[in-house]
């Protein structure tokens, strides 16, 4: 039951009005309900309500409509409930929800220009950082409008379960999100129908809390910045020219510190530009582009980690760079004129990749040993080139199409045996295979189409070249250097 005591219901018309709600024992089960209305555009006139509430299930509701307006309310203490509806413009509204747990915030905005300022958690006193633990808080801005912003902060030490969302329609607008020292927490920002929009996500020094961001319209920025273990980022953008870098503190779209992180970037439009960083092991990256001119690039740094990445539209760019071992390239690609680059440094990395398409351009560097490479090309005129630098190496090429170009080179500095095989049907085809250093290596290639020509070069000692060629005008070039080689051709 509500305590009596305690003023239950205000409605003001003047400019300014302020409450304290304070006692020894602290107070339980108020509420306070306030109603501010002005029809001025006159930003002089504008109302100003400040609420402190002290104590336990305590209550405050507002609603304010005009011009210039602005509320600031502070509540300490356990299950409190901030609920704040803002209509008109230039209105702001600074919460403050402050140590304790399941508190709840949710704020509205309807208009131009107007401030959400959302805080919960520990506070910094005139005695030091309060250790006081926030848990199962939640927060909820909705704004409607132009030129807003909003801003929400989850403190504590050991926090679990808090959840923010912030909601935003229109142009121009910034949304801020921070959650500390929270595990199993959520932080999600959405921004439809405008442009020239930020947002942006830090959760740090926690574990297994999730961040994503969906936007809706053009040249507006994103970022997902996440410390700890076990996260989940996710960011969908929908439209042209949007880009990462929201945040000052990194300029990728997502960017995971620790390990067992998974991020997903989902792209759809033109000449939208993303990136996803991780450091740490066993990270899972996701990375979906469908339009044209995109721009897409994955970091990762470790060992164990995986890349999966979709591209489909044209003069699209994807870009991956792996540093660390046994870490894993699985590709997609699909349309034409799209270019694909991909780096691996270090032992026991392997990469997949299947091409659909044509006048696309593949670069793959693999430096390490044990590495593994298998490629499908479907399509025409795209040009393959494929390096890798270390022992027991293996590469497979499948292509099929007409007027396609494969370069492979193996360098084993010295190793041995790495393995080559590309198998190319269709027609006015071309493979060039380099092997060099070391021995022991097996070349093979197989074309199944008319005026094929393969090249292929070793250099080393008891190297096995086979060159199997099965259609019309065929041609064959063969440089060998060493001792002990043996080398099959069959033309028919």
């Amino acid at each position: 039951m509500r305590d009596s005591a305690f003023i239950s219901s205000v409605i003001v018309l003047s400019s300014l009005v302020s409450f304290v709600f304070l006692s020894p024992a602290y107070s339980s089960g108020n509420v306070v309900t306030l109603t501010q209305t002005d029809t001025s555009s006159n930003p002089a006139i504008g109302h100003t309500a400040n609420i402190h509430q002290s104590g336990s299930q305590l209550d405050f509701d507002a609603i304010q409509t005009g011009y210039s307006d602005t509320i600031n309310s502070y509540q300490f203490g356990n299950r409190h409930e901030i609920v704040v509806d803002q209509s008109g413009e230039n209105n702001a509204s600074r919460n403050d929800q402050v140590g304790g747990i399941l508190n709840k915030s949710t704020i509205s905005q309807t208009g131009n220009r107007n401030l959400v300022v959302t805080q919960q958690g520990r506070r910094a006193t005139s005695l030091g950082a309060a250790q006081v633990t926030g848990d199962t808080n939640h927060i909820s801005v909705t704004q409607v409008g132009n030129d807003n912003a909003a801003s929400a902060t989850q403190n504590g030490t050991s926090s679990r379960n808090n959840r923010t969302v912030i909601q935003q329609q229109g142009n121009s607008s910034d949304a801020i999100i921070n959650q500390n020292n929270a595990a199993l927490s959520d932080a999600t920002i959405h921004q439809s129908l405008g442009s020239n929009n930020l947002a942006a996500i830090t959760q740090q020094g926690s574990s297994n809390s999730g961040g994503g961001i969906a936007q809706r319209g053009s040249d507006n920025q994103h970022s997902i910045l996440q410390l700890g273990n076990e996260h989940t980022a996710e960011i969908d953008i929908t439209g042209g020219s949007n880009f990462r870098g929201a945040s000052s503190i990194t300029p990728q779209a997502i960017t995971q510190l620790g390990q067992l992180h998974n991020s997903q970037i989902n792209v759809s439009g033109n000449v939208n530009a993303s990136e996803s960083y991780q450091q740490g092991t066993r990270n899972f990256s996701v990375q979906t582009i469908t339009g044209n001119k995109n721009t897409s690039i994955a970091y990762q740094l470790g060992i164990r980690n995986v890349l999966n990445g979709t591209l489909s539209g044209q003069y699209n760019s994807f870009k991956s760079i792996q540093v660390g071992s046994d870490n894993e390239v699985v590709a997609v690609i699909s349309g034409t004129q799209n270019t694909v680059a991909t780096l691996q440094i270090g032992d026991q990395n392997s990469l997949d990749l299947n091409i659909q398409g044509s006048s696309n351009q593949f670069s793959v560097d693999q430096d390490g040993n044990n590495l593994s490479l298998v490629q499908d090309v479907t399509g025409n005129d795209n040009i393959v080139e494929l390096l890798q630098r270390g022992d027991v190496s293996t590469a497979n090429i499948s292509v099929n199409g007409n007027s396609n170009r494969a370069v492979l080179t193996q360098d084993s500095a010295g190793g041995t045996t790495n393995i080559a095989s590309i198998s190319q049907t269709g027609s006015n085809n071309l493979s060039e295979m380099i092997q060099v250093g070391g021995g022991n290596n097996l070349a093979s290639i197989s074309q199944n189409g008319n005026r094929n020509q393969a090249m292929v070069s070793t250099d080393g000692s008891d190297n096995d070249i086979t060159i199997n060629q099965l259609g019309d005008d065929h041609a064959i070039s063969i440089i060998r250097t060493g001792s002990g080689n043996f080398i099959s051709i069959s033309q028919q």
